[in-house]
């Protein structure tokens, strides 16, 4: 379940969730149904229903078309999500980094979105190991 969480400056109070959650609280906010944000996107009610109840995470694309349908931003939907999970995450200076680490860092901002999804998913694979 996402929460409330205030802006700090006074703006609109954003949320803190997946972004099945934050992708739910802006449909309901724009008072679309399921149905018409599937119309507007070109998606499968089905579809919404999944990304909404997190079994299945939409694509960048989806992301962007998602937000343009819904008069919101891209961040919006997976800022809160994102900025959550990495406050959780250890800071590591750079200059502990080891060459190797860096050389990975390097090529990991040269991937594409999708390209890095899958980099992201062996690296998780190998270290589960």
């Amino acid at each position: 379940m996402f929460k409330e969480i205030g802006t700090g400056d006074g703006g609109e109070v954003g949320i803190m969730g997946s972004i099945g959650e934050n992708i739910k609280y802006f449909r309901e906010k724009a008072g679309l149904s399921q149905n018409q944000l599937a119309h507007r996107i070109g998606k499968a009610r089905s579809s919404i229903s999944q990304y909404e109840s997190g079994k299945i995470t939409p694509r960048m694309g989806a992301i962007e078309d998602i937000a343009r349908a819904l008069g919101c931003t891209k961040l919006d939907l997976i800022g809160s999500y994102v900025e959550y999970h990495l406050m959780k995450m250890p800071i590591t200076p750079l200059d502990t980094l080891t060459a190797d680490e860096l050389r990975l860092l390097d090529a990991f901002r040269r991937l594409d979105a999708n390209a890095r999804h899958m980099a992201l998913a062996a690296v998780e694979g190998m270290a589960a190991v």
